[in-house]
């Protein structure tokens, strides 16, 4: 303890530090307006980081899975929220904000919108496959509370009936759910925006 530098001063926690100025995050009005689609490729950015260090160290793994899911798991959510609110206003113009933490019934919510749109839905082996993924998310964690706390508030045990979860397995499949989002958001809804203007201006 004689030894640790416990210097602490109220707002020190968030301050801006010219020195390490690389490290200061840009948040707030001085870094946004973020949106959702932008929150989900920072949680993905995180769990893909945090997953490669568990993976390339080969320690605490029993431990790391909780975080490395739930941050797998909010970047899902993040991700279909985002794509909501996006498709919601591109097809009928409103602005809608997707709720809950169910990502089986976001997803429902997300597919209704992009059998819409004929350059998403040509995308059936991309929808098939996040289906099928998305399906075991909601399976092992519908509540978003599993891989957060222990227990529920009944004080009944999570994770009862499942006994590993690899987590190379885990990172293989999530890096896959992570680009075919990424496909959409850089390139399908760019080619949307696009067709948007242009039937504006024809």
């Amino acid at each position: 303890m004689e030894n640790w530098d416990l210097g602490y001063e109220s707002g020190d926690l968030f301050k801006w530090d010219r020195e390490i100025s690389d490290f200061n995050a840009c948040v707030g009005t001085n870094g946004g307006p973020y949106t959702y689609t932008d929150y989900s490729r920072g949680y993905f950015f995180a769990a893909r980081t945090v997953a490669e260090d568990v993976l390339q160290r080969r320690r605490n793994i029993d431990i790391s899975i909780y975080p490395i899911f739930y941050l797998y798991r909010h970047a899902v959510e993040l991700a279909l929220k985002g794509m909501i609110n996006f498709l919601s206003y591109y097809y009928n113009h409103e602005d809608a904000r997707a709720a809950g933490h169910d990502i089986l019934k976001l997803w429902n919510e997300t597919k209704k919108l992009v059998k819409k749109i004929d350059l998403l839905k040509e995308d059936k082996e991309l929808i098939t496959f996040l289906e099928k993924v998305f399906q075991d998310i909601s399976r092992l964690d519908e509540s978003a509370e599993v891989f957060r706390f222990p227990e529920s508030k009944g004080r009944e045990l999570y994770l009862q009936d499942q006994s590993h979860i690899n987590i190379l397995v885990l990172y293989q499949i999530m890096l896959k759910v992570e680009n075919v989002f990424e496909y959409w958001f850089t390139y399908k809804f760019e080619l949307l925006l696009r067709d948007n203007n242009n039937t504006k201006t024809a």
